[in-house]
């Protein structure tokens, strides 16, 4: 056999195991159950895998788990000894694995069996399509996962770069193994399948690459790959500090509640261009392309809101004409409800509109709660 019978399982406390069958044959998918697995020098592994039961023959992998620099110092070390590194382009997209196993394509991403389900699963047959040759390599070659980064226009993590869905060949990994093809042979099977592959770039040092990506922009960064004699492969990310801000600011950013609160900061706008270019100059271009959606949302809720205080501050001067307070609140309380009656009262005794009450004002028009 040219597979290692029965591995040694990783504890189901920290791994889960999905039961699956691929090609007739019962499987697992394993994968780790949250992002705060303790990782060792046994188990990177098991970051995305699908073993077969009954023997644990390996039908389809992953990249083993792999670290940001600084992340673990002593993981670094390698990366700093060495001057033989591979230095990737890291794209900003979804890791997409393609194998083949007992005649059935298996097209998947690292925490699926299938990647057809997900949001974005219809694309899949697109990509088929369009790189027709994955499934007759895949057949000629099984013992082999084909890695792909898959960017979408429907699923931008932080930076926009495709019209249309699109894969990147970023490593081929022998099954059994783990051990990764170099970057001269990932070119040639990257011409071969006619699928691109990412741009890769030389440094003297580990050092001089950090130095250089960090000044990058528009980019994620570089993953940096010492492949050992036997083609055992450690990998270490390093991205640009633009990414991590930016990635930090949308980790902040990222629902409708967290964009209002933009909003309210922000002068205010009634068109959805002006909040637009608003959060292109005090954030990002992709951090407002990121969040389009709420940018309409919120700023045709304001629009709303604008229009009837004008409406009601008009009709609050009949009102104070009324001779009783009692006479003037039963007719604000008759002419308007819920935020508009909040306003309306405010605008009877001269209170300030301030942006607490727009605030609650724009989420009950957004329904937030």
């Amino acid at each position: 056999m040219s597979y290692i019978t029965h591995m040694n399982l990783p504890s189901a406390e920290e791994f889960k195991y999905e039961d699956c069958t691929i090609g007739g044959d019962d499987c697992w998918l394993i994968q780790p159950q949250s992002m705060g697995t303790k990782w060792t020098e046994d188990n990177v592994v098991f970051r995305s895998i699908i073993i077969r039961k009954s023997d644990h023959y390996v039908v389809s992998r992953g990249f083993d788990k792999f670290f940001n620099i600084g992340e673990k110092p002593e993981y670094d070390r390698q990366f700093i000894n060495s001057s033989s590194i591979d230095y990737l382009e890291k794209k900003d997209g979804s890791l997409l694995i393609w194998s083949m196993h007992n005649g059935q394509l298996i097209h998947r991403t690292r925490d699926t069996v299938d990647a057809l389900p997900k949001k974005t699963g219809a694309e899949v047959p697109f990509l088929l399509k369009k790189h027709p040759k994955i499934q007759s390599w895949l057949e000629k070659n099984t013992e082999y996962s084909l890695l792909t980064e898959w960017l979408t226009p429907d699923y931008v993590i932080i930076i926009s770069e495709v019209k249309e869905p699109s894969i990147f060949l970023i490593g081929v990994i022998h099954n059994q193994t783990g051990a990764l093809l170099n970057y001269e042979r990932l070119t040639k099977i990257s011409a071969e399948l006619d699928i691109p592959t990412v741009p890769h770039y030389q440094y003297s040092s580990i050092k001089e690459c950090v130095r250089d990506v960090a000044a990058w922009r528009n980019k994620e960064g570089v993953v940096a790959n010492v492949i050992s004699p036997n083609n055992k492969i450690a990998q270490l990310k390093i991205k640009s500090e633009w990414y991590l801000r930016l990635h930090k600011i949308m980790a902040g950013i990222n629902n409708l509640g967290n964009v209002l609160d933009l909003f309210i900061s922000s002068p205010k706008f009634t068109i959805s261009k002006d909040f637009f270019d608003y959060v292109t100059l005090a954030l990002d271009f992709e951090i407002a392309v990121k969040i389009n959606d709420e940018i309409n949302q919120i700023t045709k809720a304001y629009s709303t809101f604008v229009k009837k205080s004008q409406q009601i501050k008009e009709r609050i001067k009949f009102i104070k004409e009324y001779p009783s307070r009692k006479e003037q609140a039963e007719a604000i309380r008759q002419e308007y409800k819920c935020w508009a009656m909040t306003l309306a009262f405010h605008m009877l005794d001269e209170k300030p509109i301030d942006d607490l009450i727009i605030k609650k004002s724009l989420q009950k028009i957004l329904n937030l709660k």
